[in-house]
């Protein structure tokens, strides 16, 4: 985990009890990071009441390509950080 997870966990506060894990596409699926799973992408599943969020801005767009091709869609299944943090009270107050 980079920057990314770090700016994420530092603006979710009290509030990152909400976050179920994160992903990294170098990781096995047994690694954690501060306490959170980390999981390869390959084991994400689309879910009504899930989120995924991109922290990184540096690999962001490969990010979003790689959802994109697993059939996720920008907007409803994923955000970037920036988008989601105009959002927060909606998805979780």
């Amino acid at each position: 985990m980079g920057n990314g997870g770090v700016r994420v966990l530092s603006y979710f506060g009290k509030r990152a009890n909400k976050i179920k894990y994160f992903i990294d596409n170098s990781v096995s699926n047994t690694d954690s990071w501060k306490g959170f799973p980390v999981r390869n992408p390959s084991l994400l599943e689309k879910s009504a009441n899930d989120l995924i969020l991109i922290a990184s801005t540096t690999f962001a767009n490969e990010m979003k390509a790689q959802l994109v091709s697993m059939g996720f869609i920008h907007g409803k299944d994923f955000l970037l950080f920036d988008e989601f943090k105009h959002k927060l009270s909606t998805y979780f107050d």
